[in-house]
């Protein structure tokens, strides 16, 4: 048996060199949301969202955004399979307390 990875040259979110200027921060936020949508659309919950586990690297001058150490993701169908899981200091208030508030979120991200 044979796993073959794609090797992603970038840096953690928190050590990006241009996180701070506005257009990349933009191009990174607008990445991770989409993956986040993609994921809950196929009904997986990523339990370990962190800056940690957000690559990011530079092609041509633009940002290209990698979310890594999905062993905490799982597929969840509705909010009663919701576990308490991940890093402690990132876990979701509302996820500690049960509390599930069936909202759709739409992000807009404008230019």
């Amino acid at each position: 048996m044979y796993i073959v990875l794609e090797y992603f040259d970038g840096k953690e979110l928190l050590f990006s060199d241009k996180i701070r200027e506005e257009s990349n921060l933009k191009e990174i936020v607008k990445q991770i949301c989409s993956s986040l949508y993609y994921l809950h659309q196929s009904k997986y919950i990523y339990y370990d969202l962190k800056p940690e586990n957000i690559l990011v690297s530079y092609k041509d001058g633009s940002p290209k955004v990698k979310l890594i150490d999905l062993g905490l993701a799982e597929y969840s169908p509705s909010p009663s399979d919701y576990e308490i899981k991940g890093t402690a200091y990132y876990i979701a208030p509302e996820l500690l307390k049960r509390k599930f508030i069936l909202i759709q979120w739409i992000f807009i991200l404008s230019e």
